[in-house]
């Protein structure tokens, strides 16, 4: 059996745009990974994102990669 371990994602915590996005790709690197790897399941502790109220761009983009992660 496979897992993968995420902590303290803190998606948007970044203030800088370019360090916010290499934020997000990392994110979007590692789901990848996920699914490569094929694991059986994900365990996120810590925030996924730094704010209790994402920005509806970054909650998108984090929402469709849980999506390409459940589909695989």
């Amino acid at each position: 059996m496979k897992f993968a371990h995420l902590a303290d994602i803190h998606i948007g915590g970044w203030r800088e745009p370019k360090i916010r996005d290499i934020s997000m790709q990392s994110f979007k690197s590692v789901i990848s990974m996920c699914v490569s790897e094929k694991v059986d399941f994900v365990v996120i502790s810590g925030d996924i994102f730094n704010t209790a109220i994402p920005s509806i761009d970054l909650l998108k983009e984090a929402v469709s990669q849980f999506v390409l992660l459940k589909e695989n």
